[in-house]
Order: structure tokens, then sequence, then C-alpha cells
């Protein structure tokens, strides 16, 4: 990593056991300085770059200082994230339980197996960003992001909120969304091939053209959000999607994919499947009302 600054230079040095301007605890402290203090706006840049290096790789720096630097990022009160615009943050296996993410200018970042358990990303940018394998919990929020092409293939996002996030275009392939929440988002266009989303909460308006096959929504509640009168699947794609014991109310399947989607014990309400595909669709048991184009 390609240091120009004397500052941030003299933070590393201290950071790999070097004498000189700082103690090595100094030098971690005074890094977080860099990044939340406006008068040190210039050295945001690349102190934000080593910031990253740290958190990626425990193994630069000893363990301690590791530490100090990710026990000083969850404990301030300002994303360091969102004081510095830059594209394309490297933060592959990093180690951001916790860290406060609101507002974050994360655009194209790498995210790769980043733990993002307890993080608040409350309207943070990910658009273009990579979260491949990520892991996060029930108290991580992406409430408000906007996602617009991000990657979460196969990432572990049981219990999160994504509330009023949007994520066109989004890749969600065999990712694990058990009981997520996803009220208000938008879809449109997404990747949810495969996607776990057992239970989840999907009381949205705009999922037009979205990729369920093979997903998993057993259990699930779709439905219209507040903010529109139907949840808007036209043209989605659910072949071999499981909707077993799911609930559908007020939504807009015209002309989607329903080609060997299992919807056994399902619940129907107000929901229109003209122009829809049907061949194979199983819908043992299902109950319905005030349902348009179900096949006799």
């Amino acid at each position: 990593m390609l240091i120009t600054s004397p500052e941030v230079a003299a933070i590393a040095a201290a950071l790999g056991g070097a004498t000189g301007q700082y103690t090595a605890g100094e030098a971690a402290d005074q890094l977080i300085t860099l990044l939340t203090n406006p008068s040190y706006r210039a050295h945001g840049p690349e102190a934000l770059s080593l910031t990253c290096a740290i958190l990626s790789d425990p193994t630069l720096f000893a363990s301690t200082i590791t530490e100090r630097v990710y026990q000083r990022l969850a404990d301030t009160t300002v994303s360091v994230f969102s004081e510095t615009r830059v594209y394309g943050l490297r933060l592959p296996g990093a180690d951001l339980r916790g860290v406060l993410l609101t507002g974050a200018h994360l655009t194209g970042a790498d995210l790769v197996g980043s733990n993002l358990q307890d993080c608040n990303l409350f309207g943070a940018d990910l658009s273009g960003a990579n979260l491949t394998d990520v892991e996060a919990s029930r108290a991580t929020r992406f409430v408000g992001v906007t996602g617009l092409g991000a990657r979460f293939t196969a990432a572990y996002l049981r219990e999160c909120d994504f509330e009023s996030a949007d994520l066109r275009g989004a890749d969600f392939t065999a990712a694990k969304l058990w009981q997520s929440n996803l009220t208000d988002t938008t879809m449109g266009g997404a990747n949810l091939s495969g996607a776990e989303l057992t239970a989840a909460m999907i009381y949205s308006v705009d999922w037009r053209g979205a990729n369920l096959s093979a997903a998993t929504l057993d259990d699930a509640r779709l439905a219209s959000s507040k903010r529109g009168k139907l949840l808007d699947l036209r043209g989605a794609n659910l072949a071999g999607a499981s909707l077993c014991r799911a609930r559908l109310i007020a939504v807009d399947l015209r002309g989607a994919n329903l080609a060997g989607a299992d919807f056994t014990d399902a619940e129907l309400t107000d929901v229109n499947l003209d122009g829809a595909i049907t061949e194979g669709m199983r819908a043992g048991r299902v109950k319905t009302s005030d349902v348009y184009g179900l096949p006799g």
C-alpha cells in the first residue's frame, strides 16, 4: 500500500512496531482521529486504506493493535466510512462486527467474506459492492441502503432488516434470508435464484422481473406495502420455487413464470395470474380468494 502522507506513514510505522512519533497504542487512537476529525480531512483516504488493511488482514499487525483499532471504530459515534468518498475500498474478510456504517460510501467495495454482525448500515451506499459470503446477524441493519447491482451471493443474512432498501439488479443467488424483513424494498431485476427466503416478510411494491427461480419461500408473506396497492411481480421468474404455506395478498403475477412452482397449502388473496406460465405448478390444498387466471 502506497502511503504519501507523513502522518499516516508515522502511524503505520508505529503499528508495525517501529519506534518514533507514536507508541503502537497511540498510533491506533490517532488513526481513528484522522478519520473522524474534519481538521485531518486531507489524510482521510490513506488513513481509511490503512484501516481497511488492518481490519482485513489481522496478521499484518499485532492482535492487540487490531483489537484496539476495531474497538475504537465500534465506539465512535461517527461512521468513518461516511467521511471520505472512496470508490472500491478493499475490505475482504474484514471484521466489522458492531461498527457503525450509517451513511457509509461503500460503492464498489470488496467486502467478500466480511463479518457484518451487529453492523448498522442505515442509508449506506453499497451500489456495485461485492458482499459475497458475508456473515450478518439479526441485529445487522440494511435499512434504507442503496445497493444497485450489489452482490450478496451465498451471503448469510438470516433475520436481517432490509426495510426500504433499493436493491434493483442486486444478486442474492443462494443467499440465506430466512425471516428477513424486506418491507418496502425495491427488487426490480434482482437475482434471488436459489435463495432461502423461508418466513421472510415481503411487503413491497416493485419486484418486477425479479429472478426467484428455485428459491424457497415457504411460510413467507408476500403482500403490497402501504406505499402501493399491489406487490408487483410481473414478469418475475418463480420457476421451481417453493411457496408452501406462503401467504400472498394483493400480488400482481401477470406474465410471471410459475412453471413447477409449489404452492401447496398456500393462501392466495387478490392475486392476478393472467398470462402467467403455470405448467407443472402444484397447488394442492391451496386456499384462494379473488384469484384471477388460476388454471382449473
